[in-house]
């Protein structure tokens, strides 16, 4: 554990963390390839009030905070080219997650199983690249403490992905999946379908010049576990009731450039701008007894903004990125100050 400002509390808790992540790879043929692997992590995460985690806890030093978790994701992935250059795959993971949160006075106790299944067919054309497939996949919790926060969903979706070139300027990719969705607690069950076309093109304007637009929908089912309330260690967290998916729209659009100013050194910049909308966001909400649950607001989230993004590159060895990105993001469900605090307005990453 590690106290920064010496105020006797940990800004990095005294972390234990153990992972063996073994695969094997199988090559019946020069056609098929098989991987089967396993990832189990266990780790030990305790902060709080440093004596506390020395173990000289007294009637002034008391607090703490102590994740202990237990993962385990089972892996299977199939590769399977045919003589025509077509190719299918299959993809299949289990995973197991064990968590126990305690402070003084609380314990939380969950156990979580998902399972994703995915087939997809890549066709190659003349100047279509097409994939399509299916997939499957579901998620359970069960709260060991109480029954509260138990929930489940399953989502079987189907899509495909069609990338044309054009020609050798302009490439267009478009896409269209179909989720359908059921979610349930138990204090309701939710069907929904979702329909999410997305398209985007590319422009290679010149050698030094290229621009990208795209779109799209999408949407994130209900959940209990948000970093809202991950900080309060889901301490009077109430079941969800009666609310549903969150909705999204949104689109890119950039200009690339690209030179050499001398023989050794090059120079690239990429400008970014971006919009999102979220319809019916999911918001946490306090009563009169500190109780908390979700809602979904009648009004919706926005954010806008753009990024800029420099390089300098000498010799390929020394490289020099400078990013800002702006990003104005509301929540437009508010009476008053509707700027969302925990997105920052103005980000600048310098990398050498």
């Amino acid at each position: 554990a590690y106290d920064v400002d010496n105020d006797d509390f940990s800004e990095l808790p005294r972390n234990r963390n153990f992972t063996i992540n073994p695969r094997l790879f199988f090559y019946p043929d020069p056609s098929l390839s098989i991987m089967l692997g396993n990832s189990y992590t266990r780790g030990s995460n305790t902060g709080g009030d440093m004596e506390v985690i020395e173990g000289k806890t007294n009637a002034l030093h008391t607090y703490f905070e102590k994740n202990s978790t237990i993962r385990n994701t089972g892996t299977l992935e199939m590769d399977k080219k045919f003589a025509s250059g077509n190719r299918m795959k299959l993809k299949q993971s289990v995973g197991l997650f064990d968590r126990i949160i305690n402070l003084p006075a609380y314990m939380f106790s969950g156990f979580n199983t998902n399972s994703f299944t995915d087939l997809s067919l890549l066709l190659n054309k003349q100047k279509h690249t097409i994939i399509g497939g299916l997939n499957v996949v579901f998620d359970k919790f069960n709260h060991r403490n109480t029954s509260v926060l138990d929930a489940q969903s399953f989502t079987s979706g189907i899509y495909m992905q069609d990338a044309w070139d054009i020609s050798d300027k302009i490439i267009l990719e478009s896409g269209l999946r179909v989720d359908h969705v059921n979610y349930k607690n138990n204090n309701y069950s939710k069907n929904q379908v979702f329909v999410l076309p997305r398209v985007s093109a590319m422009f290679k304007i010149s050698h030094q010049f290229s621009s990208r637009i795209g779109g799209g929908l999408g949407y994130k089912i209900p959940t209990s576990f948000t970093e809202e309330t991950e900080s309060v260690q889901y301490q009077n967290l109430q079941a969800l009731n009666n609310v549903e998916a969150e909705r999204s729209v949104g689109g890119t659009a950039d200009i690339n450039f690209k030179t050499n100013i001398t023989g050794d050194l090059a120079f690239s910049i990429n400008q970014l701008f971006f919009f999102t909308q979220i319809n019916k966001p999911l918001i946490l909400q306090s009563d009169i007894f500190g109780n908390l649950s979700f809602v979904n607001a009648a009004k919706p989230v926005i954010s806008s903004g753009f990024e800029t993004n420099l390089k300098l590159i000498f010799r390929e060895d020394l490289k020099l990125f400078v990013g800002y990105t702006f990003t104005d993001a509301n929540a437009k469900y508010r009476a008053g100050n509707q700027f969302l605090s925990l997105v920052p307005k103005n980000k600048l990453n310098l990398t050498l």
